[in-house]
């Protein structure tokens, strides 16, 4: 079987070797604890810690680091890093660059907002039974409480 070292895998030993069921279905454990490091049979906790963000931090730099900053550099109206537009090639063109992302999400902030505060009543709180002169009290004592 091929691996693909493109991304970084995390480390198999610590999911423990593959068993066989009797059908012959490949089993993983998943649960196995770290084996001891030291003599005195204690799990290293630190370097088991720094390996982890290690790992996640590569996967993070590997899969989506470059498409979060190519989206925050559209929001500021910058080229993408990898852009031919940034090359000295293109130096003296235009800077201009108006990509769509700021206006989507200015427009989508302001539809939130009219969302959430198009009603000035918290909650709405009404009476189960109408015709109860109590319960209907009571239910606009709630509503002047809660909101």
């Amino acid at each position: 079987m091929a691996v693909n070292t493109d991304r970084p895998q995390p480390p198999s030993a610590d999911y423990g070797q593959p068993t066989f069921s009797q059908r012959g279905d490949i089993e993983r454990r998943g649960t196995k604890t770290p084996k001891p490091d030291d003599a005195a049979g204690e799990t290293n906790w630190l370097r088991i810690a720094k390996e982890a963000f290690e790992f996640s931090t590569n996967y993070m730099d590997a899969n989506y680091r470059a498409r979060w900053d190519d989206a925050i550099r559209a929001f500021n109206n910058q080229h993408p890093a990898r852009s031919k537009y940034n090359s000295q090639a293109y130096d003296k063109r235009s800077k201009i660059y108006r990509p769509k992302t700021r206006s989507i999400i200015r427009k989508n902030e302001a539809a939130a907002c009219a969302a959430y505060f198009s009603n000035m009543d918290v909650v709405q709180v009404e009476a189960e039974r109408m015709d109860d002169k109590n319960e209907q009290a009571s239910a606009d004592v709630m509503k002047h409480l809660l909101n």
